[in-house]
């Protein structure tokens, strides 16, 4: 292997564009002196070494290299990148393929349902194709099948991709799990989904907490899909589908699993599923179908044929046709078809369906009409009937009628939860009229409408979710005409989890408009509900977006935010020059409490690094600033952090002091309840070091019962681990009621998908296993808590190390227990953690050193 050049690495800066990161890739394979020959191979060691099973080709890697590409693949340009530079390399030239994909845009979102879209259209003919999907399936021996339909726009594949999918569920698949994700190959205007996006949807459906996928790439998460679909009866709906390159690492190979696929383009063939090319309908099954649509189709039965005809017997066409007929009673079979001839001609239609929605369009009301090239605007794939009316402007019930109108023409449908949908045709039509009919700026008021519906409803939701952090957004005034109700906590959350997309997609377009004062305020307020669920991509978007879209002290606390995904992503260098830049940015605006803000999180990166020294001192400052700022929220929880970090110094009598005085600050603060909560139990955890049970256990309770009503999971899971502590410490777990697994902890731990808890909550069912003896499964805690610690919780390792040592020390190894004893202790020392708070000294002791 060639050497690198003595020359310093090239900076990677300034990378915009495609050809940006081409051109800086190619820099640094010249600074490695390797051969393209030699980076394909150093990448395929690389993911071997690393348990990935996709190897790239060697045509992949090198076309990596080239400018001039639409898109890259951003897992192969890091690995590229960690070949040439070195593990350390991969968080940059990650943020950099962000940076060049817009974050890497909305293909990074993907609404993923875990039910299947309903079967509710008139289904006619398609029997041969049913047939041969089921008895098809139904041969698979093992494996995975896959059904791909193929064909035109219109011509009803998502509505036999549907109807099988629900024949194979009535035929066995489906029973433990169903996945659906409209992968919007051939969307207008929102670019295909992202597999990884995808992945991490179909994941979280299926119960794998954020942290477990945030950190894999698509190669880590297709493998974790296929070992969350093994053994079990499973159905995914791929609609809408690009590419191979697409669908592939959405498809698991395991047996009991089927796919079902729908593209415009044929994407797989004999050798590798089951293809089905559809076509139009024939004669019989398009009068058919007209005929079910309208009965009065039978009345003429040329004038049908001529109807279904002037469509070229497309589905969605004879449906539309359909509507119109039943709407003009008073219209004859021949005149219909007349009508749509002349329509045709006159407009100059190249497309069949175009002139059948062109005349059920002209059928509807005026208001009707509008209310179609409003819902046109809308940048998501479906919504509720609230969105539809603030794009139209008006009430809700009124809003329902003009819906109601467009689906008994067939152009619109809404589904059983009342969410609205256009068929992809009728949406380029609308779209396309609407740019003849309507002026820009009413389309640029439906739009900004629409922008202040999402903007206060998020801020509604989120006052409930995360009422402590009002006080820091803008305050919002309800847009006129809505009709306001503070919804319930569970409301909340499901709004925010059913509406992130659609909110991420209005962002997208206020970012395109330079809106950035309103792209600010998703970031703003969002911040919590996305970080505290794990949904980073959608987190990384939002944020970068407003990095973009903002200037002065907002640009200083929106790259805080920024940093905040990337430390939680992992990816720690790179949200520390995200960090520093926001220090930088909030300084030179003057603005304190952004410089708060970024230094809080540059101290959170020392605390992760165990540098506690340092960081108590920082925090003694930032509880300055907070306390001249007035911010008695914030400066109780500088508070408690700077108590915490004082528990690991030893200095208990200051700890306490600490989370007396964040209890007190609490009391000042508005919606101060949560911070009191947190405050109260890890003061329990300084008198459980103190040796004061009793004290300890009634905050903790306390603390916990705070938690648990306000739903703050991350410290429901804390409170849970300080009262495990207590009981481990006071030898009172097998005379009290507590959950020796400790299992609920680390289900939360796990849904809050931070490694910080992830590792605690397993240290600690660690620590209560062995102290009943249990020293097997003690000790399969213990190293799960390493794994995950490994790296930059440092403390964390050291924890799980002592409980090792425990247990090597219980069941006859002391030698290597005072190895590993020793090895802990240095760890200990190292960090300036106080050794008098763990349990070292007496396993030392009894160890005889």
């Amino acid at each position: 292997m060639t050497s690198p050049s003595a020359a310093p690495r090239p900076e990677l800066s300034n990378v915009r564009t495609h050809d940006d990161l081409a051109e800086s890739l190619r820099a640094l394979r010249a600074w490695s002196g390797l051969s393209y020959r030699a980076v394909h191979r150093e990448v395929s060691k690389s993911r071997q070494a690393r348990g990935i099973p996709e190897l790239p080709s060697y045509n992949t890697v090198y076309r990596s290299f080239q400018g001039g590409r639409a898109r890259v693949d951003r897992d192969v340009v890091v690995d590229i990148a960690r070949a040439l530079a070195g593990d350390e390399a991969a968080a940059q030239w990650l943020h950099a393929c962000q940076v060049v994909a817009g974050e890497a845009n909305e293909s990074a979102i993907a609404a993923v349902a875990a039910a299947l879209p309903e079967d509710l259209a008139p289904f006619v003919g398609r029997a041969d194709e049913l047939s041969r999907i089921l008895a098809e399936v139904r041969a698979v021996d093992g494996g995975t099948p896959v059904v791909a339909i193929s064909g035109m726009a219109g011509v009803g594949k998502t509505t036999l991709a549907v109807r099988a999918s629900h024949l194979l569920i009535a035929d066995g698949h489906g029973q433990d799990a169903v996945l659906a994700v409209n992968l919007r190959g051939f969307d207008d205007r929102r670019p295909p989904v992202d597999p990884t996006a995808a992945l991490d949807g179909f994941l979280r459906q299926l119960g794998v907490p954020g942290s477990q996928i945030s950190t894999k790439d698509v190669a880590g998460r297709a493998a974790l899909l296929c070992e969350r679909l093994s053994g079990k009866r499973a159905l995914i709906l791929l609609d809408n589908a690009a590419s191979v390159e697409q669908i592939r690492p959405l498809i698991p190979d395991v047996s009991g699993t089927a796919v079902v696929v729908t593209s415009r383009r044929p994407l797989v063939g004999p050798q590798d599923g089951i293809p089905i090319n559809l076509e139009v309908f024939d004669e019989d099954e398009a009068l058919e179908a007209l005929q079910r649509m309208s009965v009065r189709s039978g009345e003429d039965v040329g004038g049908a044929q001529r109807l279904v005809e002037s469509v070229g017997r497309l589905p969605l066409g004879i449906a539309v046709l359909g509507s119109s007929m039943r709407r003009r009673a008073d219209l004859t079979v021949a005149d219909h078809a007349d009508l749509v001839e002349q329509r045709r001609s006159l407009l100059r239609i190249e497309s069949e369906v175009e002139g059948a929605i062109s005349l059920s369009v002209d059928g509807l009301s005026l208001a009707a009409q509008d209310t179609l090239r409003r819902l046109a605007l809308h940048p998501g794939t479906d919504w509720g009937i609230e969105a539809a009316a603030a794009l139209i402007d008006e009430s809700v019930e009124t809003t329902r009628r003009r819906v109601s109108e467009l689906t008994d023409a067939s152009l619109a449908s809404v589904s059983r939860r009342g969410r609205v949908e256009l068929h992809d045709l009728v949406r380029v039509h609308a779209l396309a009229a609407g740019h003849e009919i309507d002026v820009p700026r009413v389309s640029r008021a439906a739009m900004w409408r629409l922008l202040d519906h999402y903007r206060f409803e998020a801020y509604l939701a989120m006052s409930v979710y995360a009422p402590q952090e009002k006080s820091y957004w803008p305050s919002l005034d309800a847009p006129s005409g809505m009709s306001v109700v503070e919804p319930t906590l569970d409301e909340a959350v499901e709004w925010l989890e059913r509406e992130i997309a659609n909110v991420v997609a209005v962002a997208s377009y206020a970012a395109d408009h330079a809106l950035g004062e309103c792209v600010d305020h998703f970031s703003l307020i969002l911040f919590r509900f996305l970080m505290s669920t794990g949904r980073l991509d959608e987190a990384s978007l939002i944020h970068h977006l407003a990095v973009q879209c903002t200037t002065g002290a907002a640009l200083g606390k929106a790259l805080s935010r920024l940093g905040w995904a990337h430390v939680t992503a992992g990816h720690l260098e790179l949200g520390r020059r995200t960090a520093e830049d926001a220090l930088v940015q909030s300084r030179e605006s003057g603005d304190r409490v952004g410089e708060a803000s970024a230094l809080v999180l540059l101290i959170g990166l020392d605390w992760r690094a165990a540098r506690y020294v340092e960081v108590e001192g920082q925090l003694r400052d930032i509880v300055e600033i907070y306390r001249d700022l007035g911010d008695d929220h914030r400066r109780g929880t500088s508070l408690q952090n700077r108590g915490s970090v004082l528990t690991r110094l030893g200095r208990l009598d200051e700890a306490a002091g600490c989370y007396e005085d964040a209890v007190a600050a609490a009391a000042e603060a508005s919606n101060g309840e949560r911070q009191r909560g947190r405050a109260l139990e890890s003061f329990g955890e300084v008198r459980l070091l103190q040796g004061r049970f009793d004290e300890a256990r009634e905050l903790q309770r306390e603390g916990l019962e705070i938690s648990r009503r306000l739903r703050d999971l991350p410290f429901v899971c804390d409170a849970l681990n300080v009262g495990a502590r207590i009981e481990t410490r006071a030898a009172t777990l097998e005379s009290v009621d507590i959950d020796i697994e400790h299992s609920e902890a680390i289900a939360l731990a796990d849904e809050i998908a931070e490694p910080f808890f992830r590792a605690d909550t397993r240290t600690i069912a660690g620590d209560m296993l062995r102290s009943v003896g249990r020293f097997g499964d003690a000790e399969k805690r213990y190293r799960e808590a390493l794994e995950i610690a490994s790296g930059d919780l440092v403390l964390e390792a050291a924890r799980a190390q002592e409980g090792m040592a425990w247990c090597l020390h219980s069941t006859g190894h002391p030698d290597e227990a005072r190895v590993l004893a020793k090895k802990t202790q240095a760890a200990y020392e190292q960090m300036s953690v106080a050794l008098s708070i763990t349990t070292l000294p007496r396993l030392l002791a009894e160890l005889g050193n």
